[in-house]
Order: structure tokens, then C-alpha cells, then sequence
């Protein structure tokens, strides 16, 4: 895979943004999703990914930081509730 050739050449930091192993459709056929992706990627290179999942607000608190931002000005929209509320309320 081509992140293991970047690892080779050079590139310091491995992060997932999710650890969910598959996407399942209605008709029960399914394709590997992000986790499946970093752990082949892991395997194979050695290097363990940070896993930056929601409700995690790891990120939004090192964009806080290198931007400035204001969290009492600051818009947080997503798509699946559970995490994307909660990760809100954890930042």
C-alpha cells in the first residue's frame, strides 16, 4: 500500500480517524472501512496509528490551539449524532 511506501520515505505520523473494521450496506454486502485500513497499514509497517475517533476531542483541541479559536464562537457540525454531539460537549 502506498502509506507503507511513505513511511519509507520519510513520513513521521500515522493517524486514523476512525477504528470501525467494515461498512455494511443494506444488502448485507460490505467493504473494509478506515480500522480494517489502519491495521493492515500497521501490521505491515510496524508503526501503530493515532487513532483520533469521536467523541475524542484530541483534534479540535490542537486546532484550538493553533488557531486561536474561541470555543464560545466555534461551529461543530457532523453526521452521526452520537459522536459528533458528543465530541462537541467533550471540546
Amino acid at each position: 500500500m502506498y502509506a507503507c511506501l511513505l513511511f519509507q520515505l520519510g513520513v513521521k505520523y500515522f493517524f486514523c480517524t476512525e477504528k470501525t473494521k467494515k461498512i455494511t450496506f443494506s444488502n448485507r454486502l460490505f467493504l473494509p472501512s478506515v480500522g480494517a485500513l489502519a491495521k493492515a497499514i500497521s501490521y505491515a509497517s510496524g508503526i501503530n496509528p493515532v487513532c483520533i475517533t469521536k467523541p475524542n476531542p484530541y483534534i479540535l483541541e490542537i486546532l484550538h490551539k493553533k488557531f486561536n479559536w474561541s470555543k464560545n464562537e466555534t461551529l461543530i457540525i457532523g453526521d452521526i449524532i452520537e459522536n459528533d454531539i458528543e465530541m462537541a460537549k467533550n471540546f
